[in-house]
């Protein structure tokens, strides 16, 4: 492991509980993480991608380039050169604490001589104690073609829960073991959520766990486990680190997970090497 730390997002300060959640309150917090997500693709375009990532990303933010790099620094460096980068978000995720979010969308990249690349993408969001949205991770994917681009946005495909959550120490820690070693180890079909999607650079995304799970069988990826972060209630998290695959060259991987009554499965797995 490059870093052995396993990180659970804001949970300094919280009590042993988290009550079910607010109807009203969920639909507000989906509706500002749409918000932030769309006011940072308008940034982009009007200020260009650097201004605009160095005002969303936190300082410890990783993106990849094609392995996990730390966003803030590398941000930093670069420069527009008369590109622009535009984006869209599709779907939009949160956990029932509210504190840790996903927006999954496409991109379009236009160069200085009106040259064009596009992709997918994915953002992973933490809330602040002030309440408003940040970058925390980031990653995308070439496609071969233009993608459609959406009027709307998917949100809460997850299963809610109706119960309070366990934020005793020994529960959190349970936890995050849980997903440190099902981050490793993510391969065998009772790992998928059922609408799990794999996506890789230059190929169509696959979709549903027998999709998913064929194509780990086939394209051999070895994975070097950064990092893994998960929400205050358990029910969202992410892994990342380094990626290689046989004949192609060393990136990164991000793994989201949800948890259910059965563990964590994966919802999404993309992977920047080949």
């Amino acid at each position: 492991m490059a870093r052995s730390l396993v990180t659970i997002v804001a949970l300094v300060g919280l009590g042993t509980g988290l009550a079910a959640q607010d109807p009203n309150q969920v639909g507000r917090r989906y509706r500002s993480l749409v918000d932030t997500e769309r006011r940072f693709a308008a940034a982009s375009v009007e200020l260009g991608s650097r201004a605009a990532f160095r005002t969303y990303l936190t300082r410890d933010a990783v993106i990849f380039r094609p392995g996990p790099v730390n966003g803030w620094d590398t941000v930093a460096r670069q420069s527009d050169d008369g590109i622009t980068l535009e984006w869209a978000p599709t779907r939009a995720e949160l956990s029932q604490a509210g504190d840790l979010g996903l927006t999954v969308g496409v991109w379009r990249r236009t160069d200085a001589e009106g040259g064009r690349t596009f992709g997918r993408y994915v953002t992973l969001w933490q809330r602040t104690i002030e309440g408003s949205w940040r970058v925390v991770a980031d990653i995308g994917t070439a496609a071969p073609n233009d993608l459609d681009w959406p009027v709307s946005v998917e949100a809460g495909s997850l299963t809610p829960r109706t119960g309070g959550i366990d934020l005793s120490e020994q529960a959190v820690d349970a936890r995050l073991d849980a997903l440190r070693n099902a981050d490793q180890t993510a391969e065998a079909i009772d790992r998928m959520h059922p609408a799990v999607e794999a996506w890789r650079n230059g190929q169509a995304p696959r979709i549903g766990a027998e999709a998913v799970v064929d194509l780990a069988a086939r394209e051999a990826v070895v994975r070097e486990q950064v990092d893994v972060v998960i929400a205050r209630s358990g029910d969202l998290g992410y892994g990342y680190g380094s990626a290689e695959v046989a004949g192609g060259a060393a990136g990164g991987y991000l793994r989201v997970w949800s948890r259910g009554p059965d563990g964590w499965a994966v919802l999404l797995d993309v992977v920047t090497a080949g």
